[in-house]
């Protein structure tokens, strides 16, 4: 500080800046910190040297007064400032001046950028203070004073401006105390020399008004080009606006349609056919997958950028790629020399821009070539161009209601609304805005991804002044530390060497088989060497060489084989615990983050560069004690640590998919604790600490333990969390899974999710609710990891969890790939499996999910029902209230997930009801109406649940007073769009499932009693599907065809102005398999009964008393004329194709095909029905409706049960739940 003053003047690469001195306090110290613009060559330098001096420099931006306006001149824009204002009395906020007066570019006359308010709320007066003006950037401090109520004080974020990030407290943004006004709007400006950007960061707090425009909210409006539109505002003339008629912008996904991008566009100023009146673009600065998602928007004239001269024609930085080509090195001399010309002519800058591109078009066409587009006939990479840009995602406070729209409109104008709400949904009182305003040349935007990671993302302060990429390396802290210590693999070392216990017994075989390996590879190497060299001796014959040739290709094979398999996963572990192997592992480093954007949908959470942070855990177990990583690797760290780069649950932000959450912070953890000799890994794995616990504490819904997301994705997000928690572990964090108790009682909710052994596909699986795959349990793996966390602290639950992962390595369909691996480093082989036979498979509620229920577990009996009703809702679809059922070990009536490919968001599709009409949408991209019906949307509540030894009874409710008109077809399902819905009367759906259960030795069945109740004034029905081919309808009793062992009915004991419609199907089908064989599938034409016969016949000429025919296998594959073919058998059969043969005994993966039911009721009135299955050959029960409908009666034989179900029972049944036998 002392010398600060002195300093005036930067000296860069033989550059002289001006410097700007700002005193500040940082950690209570004061400071004084010395501002400039560098401007850097391309150099191979590690560092660039500053040189400080004194002495006069020009500055690089100046401001004057004009009237009632600041205008501020950065040498590439003007740009007028409103001044303080007083008013004799408060004036509605619509009629208060903006505070932005326009801007121009440099070299152009005419002002743009109309800009006013909307609201009614009163304001007195604006302040505005020049807080810094210097040579180097100007900062203004604005403030609205309403006429508002204080209420005391409260937290709200620094309004600081630039990147702050770097010197927060890790994960920590920091606070401040300011007053409580229920009336506020104050914000911050920037203005940097040189810059075409001006940075704003807004602080509001103000209420809803019906009277503020079309939108009901306070807002503020800028727009530019044609004024139409926009009010008439005396400081702008009629010579005044810029031409707008082009739009460059980076969209991530378009409206109503899965997929994302990674381009910059450039469009006509008008708006899309995907926006259907909605925004051109919402403006957020973190990625995202809603509609018309972006970070950008800019507005300018020329229409498409036209291709790079320098590139093409060539410059001192650019060698021409036209010279480059064929065309030009074979030309003779002549035609190379007119060529050169025309390429001179196009690199002259003092031509008039159009005469350059038709000079670098007509030397392309000399040389008969012809793929150069002539730019359009007002372009100019001096034309001014403005945009708008969502910056520093930290900065945002309750961001979603403070989102940026964005328009453009006739191809002559566009604008941007900044509504100003408060700190929704942040638990903060004022919401806070970053963004800024971008003035200058379109060439300034022609690379946006570089506008964007210069200022809010990789920037100089944070390199300059905190970031870390050049260190002195430290061996004593080097791996193995992420995946296991070195403590455990020497160990596992001493366990082998012993020659006995349970590691040498694990290693042995395959111990054994490595120096077989070894022996072979070092007996082959002289051989292929020997015969390579034979190959090529010049004195030999040329038979002899080609026949040494030969010789050494099967030996090479040979010697590659062994190579391939030493360099398998488990022989690599094995020689790293018996000889200390290390190897080099490729890391992912910051490269595409440095050179895209940190908002770029190629770096989104799912994509394979984020998640490949987990090989900092691989080159760490491989690293024999040697540091790893270096400069590129540790900057991953700062970017994994950003809040700018992804804010996860801060301030209201919402990552979306919690597992997306994880994806992104779990960077943090990988790297800090591969690189424990960085300065800074401390703080990264604090980051990734206290995200961690955050993200446990939200995808664990207490007291159950539960995934906030459907089983699949909470088991998927469970393995990447034990996967952390490892790192933690090793690190000294503790055990943060047994100290949680509910990563226990989430195992055991994904214990019990495991359906009976679906025969269908050769393995037990988690229900497949919500985007759940039936391939796999969820957890999987996982069962065996979270075993391991427990050992010590519960070895009881420790053996229950890695008895389940047995289990399914038995009959649950996973596969160890890497055995060694699994058994040795990712679980613990010393906990004994429990026997499934020996745990609590009873059925139970679960809060935030719903009801399981079981019988029989293992045996050929076992029955199971999953219902959904909780407020955990990512990746599900609808499903409350939904079920689904086995019964005798048989799949009967399932609860379908059809995951991405197509999504089944409709609840007609699930096991539950649908209220309100049937009708058409119009599908936006196809241009047509499709299928539509009505759907209730709203959490369900198990309101009680009861398990016995003869039934389990739980009771659910949702209600709501809106439906909404969705596409049926999954097809038909555009991804996010907000459907047409209505307001209804309130709408109350309680339903009670009963599970009646049998002994082993019973005639019966386990089967289900549902009532529906409900409160509805619109149509109503219950949706029934059933693992069955066809049905017929006989009354209030229909009999469906089972496809597999067991056949169904299903009663209907009360409902009123019942209509069955029997009519439908909803399939399912494996996008990647091909065709089972045509011989197997119905035809198109063919009933259930003919194809069935055929099948027969089928059997009946080869002998065989069940299909496929020997030597058949399934075949996957998409590009292949087979797997056209099935497709279109499939849609043509109306997915009857998908229906299995019978007397099918290999699996069926090709998908599902259900027979659908609709129970269409009177509105408001009550269904108890009766889901009954049995063996195809067994005679079917009788069934008698009881009370009013308020019960039935199940007879078979000597059995007779007498279930009884309803909020208000019938006279002489005591009680809403009640069964007689």
């Amino acid at each position: 500080p002392a010398v600060a003053d002195r300093l005036t003047v930067a000296h860069i690469q033989g550059r002289e800046r001006p410097v700007q001195i700002q005193r500040l306090q940082r950690d209570g110290e004061d400071v004084a910190r010395a501002w400039f613009i560098a401007t850097i060559d391309d150099t191979d330098e590690g560092d660039v040297p500053v040189r400080y001096s004194g002495g006069s420099i020009e500055p690089g931006i100046s401001m004057e007064e004009s009237g009632d306006f600041y205008v501020i001149d950065n040498g590439v824009y003007q740009f007028r400032l409103r001044r303080s204002q007083d008013f004799a009395e408060p004036i509605p906020f619509d009629q208060v001046p903006h505070w932005f007066g326009g801007a121009r570019t440099h070299g152009h006359d005419a002002w743009d950028g109309r800009a006013w308010f909307e609201g009614t709320a009163p304001v007195s007066g604006v302040s505005v203070e020049i807080v810094e003006q210097g040579p180097v950037f100007i900062d203004a401090a604005i403030t609205y004073h309403f006429v508002a109520e204080e209420d005391g004080t409260t937290q709200a974020l620094p309004l600081d401006m630039g990147k702050q990030v770097y010197h927060w407290e890790p994960n920590t943004p920091p606070r401040e105390t300011v007053p409580k006004l229920d009336h506020s709007y104050e914000l911050r400006l920037r203005f940097m020399m040189g810059h075409p950007l001006v940075e704003a960061n807004e602080r509001f707090h103000l209420p809803q008004d019906p009277d503020a425009g079309d939108f009901g909210v306070h807002q503020h409006w800028m727009a530019w080009g044609d004024p139409e539109g926009a009010p008439d505002l005396p400081w702008f003339d009629e010579n005044d606006g810029i031409v707008v008629d082009t739009i460059t912008w980076v969209r991530w996904f378009l409206y109503d349609r899965f997929g994302g991008n990674v381009d910059q566009n450039w469009v006509a100023a008008e708006p899309r056919d995907d926006q259907r009146g909605r925004p051109f673009a919402l403006l957020r600065p973190r990625w995202n997958q809603g509609g018309g998602g972006a970070q950008d928007f800019v507005m300018t004239s020329g229409g498409s950028r036209p291709f790079n001269i320098e590139h093409f024609a060539g410059d001192r930085r650019h060698r021409s790629s036209l010279r480059r080509r064929g065309e030009y090195r074979n030309a003779d001399e002549a035609l190379r020399q007119e060529v050169d010309a025309l390429l001179e002519q196009a690199l002259d800058e003092d031509l008039p821009t159009r005469e350059r591109f038709a000079a670098a078009k007509q030397a392309e066409e000399l040389l008969g070539r012809d793929s150069l587009r002539m730019p359009a006939e007002n372009y100019d990479a001096s034309n001014p161009a403005v945009a708008v840009l969502a910056t520093f995602a930290s900065k945002w406070v309750g961001p979603y209601p403070a989102t940026i729209a964005t328009y453009a409109h006739d191809r002559n104008r566009g604008s941007a609304r900044f509504p100003l709400r408060d700190g929704e949904r942040s638990g903060m009182h004022y919401g806070q805005r970053s963004f800024t305003l971008g003035i200058g040349e379109r060439q300034h935007f022609n690379d946006l991804n570089a506008v964007v990671r210069r200022f809010t993302d990789w920037t100089l302060q944070a390199v300059t002044n905190k970031y870390i990429t050049q260190w002195e390396r430290d061996p004593s802290l080097a791996g193995p530390n992420v995946y296991v210590t070195r403590e455990r693999i020497e160990e596992l070392r001493a366990a082998y060497e012993t020659g006995e216990g349970q590691i040498y017994e694990i290693i042995r075989d395959d111990m054994q088989r490595l120096r077989e390996l070894q022996a072979q590879r070092d007996e082959l190497e002289p051989r292929v060497q020997a015969a390579r060299a034979a190959s090529r001796n010049s004195d030999a014959s040329e038979e002899d060489r080609e026949a040494a040739k030969e010789k050494h290709d099967e030996l090479r094979s040979e010697l590659r084989e062994i190579e391939e398999e030493l360099d398998s996963t488990d022989m690599q572990i094995l020689r790293l615990i018996t000889e200390g192997f290390q190897r080099n592992v490729g890391l992912q480093d910051a490269t595409l983050w440095l050179s895209r954007r940190y908002q770029d949908d190629f770096l989104n959470p799912t994509s394979r560069a984020v998640r490949n942070v987990k090989n900092f855990a691989e080159a760490d177990l491989f690293s024999g004690g040697e540091p790893i990583g270096g400069g590129r690797h540790a900057a991953l760290g700062y970017i994994s640590t950003d809040l700018d780069a992804w804010p996860g649950w801060h301030q209201g932000w919402s990552p979306g998919n919690p597992n997306f959450h994880t994806d992104k912070y779990m960077g943090a953890i990988y790297i800090g604790g591969a690189l424990r000799d960085h300065p800074h890994s401390d703080e990264w794995l604090q980051f990734g600490w206290e995200n961690f616990l955050e993200d446990v504490d939200k995808v664990l819904f207490a007291p159950d333990g539960v995934g906030y997301e459907c089983p699949g994705y909470a088991g998927y997000a469970m393995r990447l969390q034990l996967g952390l928690a490892r790192i933690f572990l090793n690190a000294g964090f503790g055990n943060p899974v047994a100290e949680n108790p509910l990563f226990k009682k989430s195992g055991i909710w994904h214990r019990k999710l495991i359906t009976p052994k679906n025969h269908r596909i050769g393995m037990r699986h988690a229900a497949p609710i919500g985007d759940t795959h039936r391939w796999n349990s969820g957890l999987n793996h996982g069962f065996g990891a979270l075993a391991a966390f427990h050992a010590e602290s519960d070895p009881k639950f420790a053996s229950e969890m890695q008895g389940t992962w047995h289990m399914l390595l038995e009959e649950g369909g996973l596969r160890i790939r890497n055995r060694l691996r699994t058994e040795l480093l990712d679980t613990d082989p010393s906990i004994e499996p429990m026997d499934p036979m020996d745990m609590d498979w009873s059925s139970d509620v679960f809060h935030g999910f719903g009801a399981i229920m079981r019988n029989h577990f293992g045996s050929e009996r076992e029955s199971f029902m999953a219902m959904k009703a909780g407020p955990t809702r990512g990746h599900y679809h609808n499903d409350e209230l939904a079920y689904h059922f086995y019964s005798s070990g048989q799949p009967i009536s399932l609860h379908y997930h059809t995951s991405y490919t197509p999504r089944a968001d409709h609840a007609a599709l699930h096991n539950s009801m649908t209220f309100g009409n049937e009708g058409h949408v119009r599908h936006n991209d196809r241009n047509e109406n499709v299928a539509a019906m009505e759907q209730l949307f709203s959490t369900a509540w198990p309101g009680a649940f009861v398990t016995t030894d003869g039934i389990d009874v739980v009771v659910a409710e949702r209600r709501g007073n809106s439906v909404t008109m969705s596409p049926v077809d999954p097809y038909d399902y555009e991804f996010q769009r907000r459907y047409p819905s209505r307001n209804v009367d309130a709408i109350v759906h309680r339903r009670y499932l009963a599970m009646v259960k049998h002994d082993k030795d019973s005639a019966m069945h386990d089967y289900l009693v549902i009532r529906d109740e409900t409160v509805s004034s619109i149509p109503q029905a219950v949706n029934i599907h059933l693992l069955a081919s066809e049905s017929t309808v006989d009354g209030n009793l229909i009999t469906a065809r089972g496809q597999h062992d067991m056949d169904m009915a299903v009663f209907v004991a009360e409902a009123t102005d019942l209509q069955i419609d029997n009519s439908r199907s909803y399939w399912y089908g494996d996008s990647w398999m091909k065709h089972p064989g045509e011989e197997y599938t119905i035809r198109v034409g063919e009933s259930i009964t003919e194809w069935e016969g055929r099948m027969q016949q089928l059997m009946a000429e080869h002998g065989v008393d069940s299909l496929p025919l020997p030597g058949w296998s399934p075949r996957w594959g998409q590009d292949h004329p087979d797997h056209a073919a099935w497709h279109e058998l499939r849609e043509a059969t109306d997915g009857k194709a998908m229906i299995p043969p019978p007397g099918w005994s290999e699996t069926w993966l090709y998908g599902e095909y259900q027979h659908w039911l609709r129970l269409n009721t009177a509105p408001g009135t009550p269904v108890l029905w009766v889901l009954y299955p049995y063996k195809k050959g067994e005679e079917q029960p009788s069934f008698e409706s009881l009370a009013d409908g308020t019960g039935v009666r199940v007879s078979l034989g000597d059995e007779v049960q007498e279930i009884y179900l309803a909020t208000d029972p019938a006279e002489g049944v005591a009680g809403q739940a009640v069964i007689r036998r």
